[in-house]
Parts: structure tokens; sequence; C-alpha cells
């Protein structure tokens, strides 16, 4: 299963804090009964995106959140994907062996999900958000090989 987690803040007297990932900047995990495990591709994108050059006190909270939920509904959907399982046993599609077909699949599940705020179908600019952010995701990705 994968989570949205939320980054806690250093004590100032650690070392490391000046470091550290902002109090409350998002991240994804994916929980498995065996381990926890920090998507660390997820993270580069969302540090290189909100943090790197901007600073650790002007990220944009709310957006930064905004993308790690598309990126964590993103996800969610490749672990319902039928492709192989991994050695751990969990099945589904890596993120980085998504086909177009995957994506096209995606955003047609888009046209049809039902907010869990409003109850209506997602509007089209949320659709147009998250299709977006995938497809940045996806293009940053690929800059680094």
């Amino acid at each position: 299963m994968i989570t949205l987690w939320r980054a806690e803040e250093l004590p100032k007297n650690d070392p490391l804090s000046k470091f550290a990932l902002p109090k409350g900047f998002p991240f994804l995990v994916v929980e498995s009964e065996k381990s926890i495990e920090i998507q660390e591709h997820v993270l580069l994108y969302l540090h290189e995106k909100f943090v790197r050059g901007k600073g650790r006190r002007s990220w944009e909270k709310n957006t930064a959140e905004a993308y790690a939920y598309d990126l964590r509904d993103w996800f969610a959907f490749l672990e319902v994907c039928e492709d192989e399982s991994d050695e751990n046993g969990n099945v589904g599609k890596a993120w980085d062996a998504a086909t177009e077909d995957d994506y096209i699949n995606y955003r047609e599940a888009l046209q049809d999900a039902v907010s869990p705020h409003t109850r209506q179908y997602l509007s089209h600019s949320t659709i147009r958000r998250r299709q977006s952010t995938v497809e940045n995701f996806y293009k940053e990705a690929q800059k680094r090989d």
C-alpha cells in the first residue's frame, strides 16, 4: 500500500537539521507486511520542484501536497495494473515499466472517478492537474535517466 507521509522537524541542535526536509513536507512510502520503503524518485522530484532553488522556508505546502497526492494516486493505479510480481510477491507494475497504454487507461479511469470530498465526478481542472503532475514526473525522471 502506498501512503503519503509528512516530514517531522529535527531539533534545532541536531547537526543535520539544516539538511532535513521542511516540517510537513510530503513524501510517499510503500508499506508492506515486511517493510516500509520511501519512494525516493518521488521524493527527489518533489524536493527539486518545491524546495531546491526556493528554500526550505518558502515552499508551497498545499501545492506540494496536491502533487504528492496526485503521484500517490498514479502509483496506486499502477499497483492494480496486472504485470508480474516482484521478489517480495507484490503484484502490479513498476513506475518505470509503465507504458503509454497505462497512462491512457489512467486518464480514462480519472474520467469516472468520484471525489471523496465532494462526492461528484472529478473536475476537468483536477484531471488536468493530475495528468500534468504525472507527465512532469516522467519528464524529470527522463532527464535524470
